[in-house]
């Protein structure tokens, strides 16, 4: 998987990551949303 890839790089590279996990219903629409809003340099939609 292409973000499980970014995140071991990132780690290798000494990088902190943080993840966050959220059980809901409204998964698409909380992703567009964050997208939207934060504009991450990587964005699978």
């Amino acid at each position: 998987c292409k973000i499980n890839s970014l995140i071991r790089y990132k780690y290798q590279e000494g990088e902190r990551i943080f993840l966050f996990f959220l059980e809901t219903d409204n998964g698409d629409a909380i992703e567009r949303e964050l997208v939207n809003s934060l504009h991450p340099p990587v964005n699978l939609i």
